[in-house]
Parts: C-alpha cells; structure tokens; sequence
C-alpha cells in the first residue's frame, strides 16, 4: 500500500509540475482561432447544428464537421458561472495536460521500472511542443491526449469494466475530433506489435465502451451522409512529402516550429517586465537565446538502442505505435505539416527516450535543454508576443467591438471565432464579405493590419470600388508591444469618383 501511495505521489507531482510551468502569464499569447472553435455552438450558436439525444441530453453532436463538442460540454458548464477569459480558458486545458501527466506516469510505472517512469515523464512535462499545444489547446490537443493516454492506461489494468472505460476513452477522444484516427491506427499497430490485442470478453467491453463514446459522431455522420469525411475524400496521398514532413517531426521535438508564431522572435519591446519576466530575459540572453532542445537524440538513440532494453514489449509498442501513427498524418497532402499534428503522437517518443538505461547524466542534460527551451518561449512572449494569429490585441478588440454595439463584418482568418468566444457572442458580426445584394456602408469591417487571407481581403476592396466607395480607418488596435494589429474600417461615399 505504501509503495502504491508513493507512485501516485511521484506521478500527482509531475502533473503538478506541468501546472507551474505551464501557468506563468496566462494571458499570453492572445487567444487563437483554434482553441477557440468549440464555442461555434455556444452560445448563441452562431452555426446550425445537428443535435442529437446522448443520455437523455440534446446536445449539438458536432461544432464542425470533423470537430466534435466534448470540450463544448466540459466549458458550456464552466461558463455558466464564470466569464470566458484566458484564465478560465486555458487553465482548463492545463488541468487536463496535468492529468494526461499523471495518467502517463502510472502507465509507465506499471509498464516499466521507476526510473524509466520518471525519465519519460520528466521529458515529457519539459517538452516544450507537449506543454504550450495544451497550455493554448492547438489543434485542440488537450482532450485528445486525455483520451489517448487515459484509454490506454484503463486498458492495461486488465479488468472487463476497465476495458470498457478505456474503449470509451478511446469513443470520445474519435468524438473530440477526426485526428484521433491518427491516434488509433498508431494504438492498433502498438497493440499489435506488442502481441497486446484483447480477446472475448475483454474485447466486447472495450467496443461497448468505444461505441458509447463516438456515438455522437456516429449519429451525427449518419445523419449528414459522412459529413466528417467529406473533406478527407477530396484528399491525394502525397508520400513524397514524408521526408519533410519527418524532419519538421524532429524540429517539434526539439521545440524551435513555435519559435516565431506562436512567440514572436524579434518586435518592439513589451513596454515594461515585471521582476518574474526581467529573471526569465535575463536568463535566455545569458544561454545566448537557446532555442533547440537535444530530445530528438535521445529519441534517436532510444529507437536504434532499445530493442536491447529489458522492456522490449513496450519498446516495440512505441516504435510500431509512432510509425504507424506518422505515416497515417502524413501520407495526405493537407495533414501532418504542422506541430500541433505531429504532437498527437506525444509521449510515444519520450517512451522511446527513455527505455535506454542511459547514465543519469544524459536525460538530465537533455531535460535542461527542454527546460532552456521552454524559458526561450516565455521570454520571447513576455518581451515581443505572439504573431498576428496569437495575438493579445484579440482582448481590446474584443472589448471595442461589444461596446460600440455596431455591425461588423470580420474580412480575415483568426479573428472571429475569438471575439466570438471572449464576447459571450454578443458582438453583432458575420464573417467573409456581404453578399452583392447587401448595403455594403452599414458595416464596419474588420481585418489584420496584414491581411492573413489577401485573396478575400481583394474581393472586397474590389466590390467596395464598384460601388463608389472608399474605405476609411476608423481605429487601429495595438497589443502590448505597440505593434498593431487590427484595423477598424468603414467605407464612405468616393467623392473623388
């Protein structure tokens, strides 16, 4: 009992390290468009969905076609309470990557030995690509690896019940959205590798429970003809692209992809830094501004070393797992090219890190590279932000946009959903230009100071030129380093003309 109690100790502190690290300025960056996108049914929905009955409730099933409203439930019942804000935000999501920690140290506990429990795990609360994906929910990841993680936990503890809570973890992680597929074609060919495929009982417990979970989605393509496929139909197989694809796979490990976007590397200075923020500048000018991570060697190492391990059944489960995992991301055009996909696939690599039994000295020079990385992102987000699309002028826009209570068309990407969200829906807006039958002069209209999507940004300076009008800037928005970001327009008569 007391050797138990110690392992849930250990595992409940590397959750709660994952909270320290990951809750410093939650305000920064701003707000995305993506960890934003469950509200789309919130609300007042601002989209027609389908709703179905899941035990005894009408909920909408979907809040897009390949995105499903878990996290609409879990932040429908938060915020009847509370207003939405980057705290009540993101400090949920942070909750669940603390339990997506814990759930993955008892894993590997009963996986493996505790020493390599606490080495994957250690990697992986330091991982930079695993902490701020969750901390700004990109993609959105954060219930996705709730559910990976937690599934398979359940499913190893051997029970039929269980197995039936980890087929569910499994259901609503398809439900949360269409990347679990990633998720479990990687699964299958672990277990599978592993020589870990349930049978009889076990495995009826597990579909039960898997079924239960994804019924929503289920209904929900039944009702919409395949819906949620629709778009990955249209899809080529683009496996000349896998080579790329597998460097920017180590690129995430090593954290650098988020240097830049999601913290800005260079801009104007924040106009001033409290001590907590001075300490964390001081530190990245000191390491020269480090920015990659050695994970990705270790990771190297472990794949060409562990065979060797005394924990072959979970190395081969995590080598077959992450193959099978990155080639089903990356074999499509329009997937698997970006950091918040490759993450789904986290903590496969760490496992592979850390079933070597390296001299200590190894994973502890690497898990100070992870923790430099990290203090690289917060210096960069403390000093100069976020980019255009995690911007912290969405909050002054916010509140310029529901306080006017005038209309408002948004003509660009990354920022409706946002304004969406942190207003409650009570900005009167409608995205994309109005149709040709519209008074086009009774809106105000609102983009990036750079145009993120230029195209539609011309078809409407276009259609405001046939209708003799100009375009007058009404306000600019600025985020905290002064920089603008947002432009407030309305247009007038061209009396030139």
């Amino acid at each position: 009992m007391e050797a138990g109690t110690n392992r849930r100790a250990v595992a409940a502190a590397f959750g709660l390290a994952f909270l320290c690290l990951g809750g410093l300025w939650i305000e920064i960056p701003g707000i995305q468009n993506d960890e934003a996108m469950f509200a789309s049914v919130l609300f007042e929905p601002k989209i027609e969905a389908v709703h179905i009955r899941y035990f005894g409730f009408r909920i909408p099933a979907m809040s897009f076609p390949y995105i499903g409203t878990v996290k609409t439930v879990i932040y429908a019942l938060l915020f009847r309470g509370i207003d939405p804000s980057p705290e009540s935000i993101r400090w949920p999501a942070l909750l669940l990557g603390a339990w997506s920690v814990y759930l993955f140290c008892r894993l590997m506990q009963r996986a493996t030995d505790l020493r390599t429990a606490n080495v994957a795990t250690a990697l992986l609360v330091a991982d930079a690509a695993y902490l701020f994906t969750i901390r700004c929910d990109w993609g959105p990841v954060a219930v996705q690896h709730v559910c990976a993680i937690g599934g398979v936990y359940c499913w190893v503890l051997g029970r039929p019940w269980q197995k039936f809570l980890g087929g569910l973890c499994f259901g609503l992680g398809l439900w949360d959205k269409l990347t679990f597929l990633w998720i479990l074609a990687a699964l299958a060919a672990g277990a599978a590798a592993a020589r870990f495929l349930p049978k009889g009982r076990a495995a009826l417990c597990g579909l039960a429970g898997f079924l239960i979970g994804c019924y929503p989605f289920l209904a929900y393509n039944y009702k919409t003809g395949l819906a949620s496929f629709e778009a990955a139909r249209r899809q080529q197989l683009a496996l000349g692209e896998v080579p790329e694809k597998a460097r920017l796979l180590g690129r995430t490990l090593s954290g650098v992809p988020l240097l830049g976007s999601l913290a800005m590397n260079d801009g104007p200075n924040a106009p001033e830094l409290d001590a907590a923020a001075s300490a964390v500048v001081r530190l990245s000018e000191w390491t020269g501004g480090w920015r990659e991570s050695w994970l990705p060697w270790l990771v190297l190492g472990g794949a060409a070393l562990g065979w060797r391990s005394a924990h072959r059944r979970v190395y081969r489960f995590a080598v077959a797992a992450l193959a099978a995992g990155f080639l089903a991301m990356t074999a499509q055009a329009s997937s698997g090219g970006s950091p918040h996909h490759h993450v789904l696939l986290w903590p496969l690599p760490h496992v592979l890190a850390a079933v070597v039994p390296w001299p200590r000295v190894v994973p502890a020079l690497v898990l100070a590279t992870q923790l430099l990385v990290v203090n690289q992102h917060y210096a960069q987000w403390v000093r100069f932000g976020g980019d255009s699309a995690w911007t912290d002028a969405v909050y002054p826009l916010t509140r310029t946009l529901r306080e006017s209570g005038e209309p408002y068309r948004i003509i660009d990407w990354g920022i409706y959903d946002a304004v969406y969200l942190l207003s409650r829906g009570q900005v009167k807006m409608s995205y994309s230009v109005p149709p040709e039958s519209e008074d086009w002069s009774a809106f105000q209209y609102v983009t990036h100071t750079t145009q993120m999507l230029p195209g539609e940004w011309r078809q409407f300076a276009e259609g405001a030129e046939r209708r003799g009008l100009r375009m007058e800037g009404v306000r600019t928005i600025h985020d905290t380093a002064g920089r603008p970001q947002f432009v407030i327009y309305r247009l007038a008569p061209d009396n030139k003309r």
